[in-house]
């Protein structure tokens, strides 16, 4: 998963969540959750979200 573009979080870096929860909705929609930036010790930095923090979902692509 990644931010989206015009948020708070950078985009280059990727999210750490879950799939399992995003697994039941289609390819395109659009979660608010809360995530905090950390990183590997002598890695990258990414973003982190427990699976345990609430998800809303915000937006659901319609059927083509």
């Amino acid at each position: 998963m990644w931010p989206v573009a015009g948020q708070r979080f950078d985009t280059s870096l990727a999210v750490d969540y879950s799939k399992s929860p995003m697994m039941k909705f289609p390819v395109g929609t659009r979660f608010r959750f809360r995530a905090k930036l950390t990183g590997w010790v002598g890695g990258g930095a990414f973003h982190y979200s427990s699976c345990l923090w609430p998800v809303e979902v915000i937006c659901i692509p319609k059927e083509r």
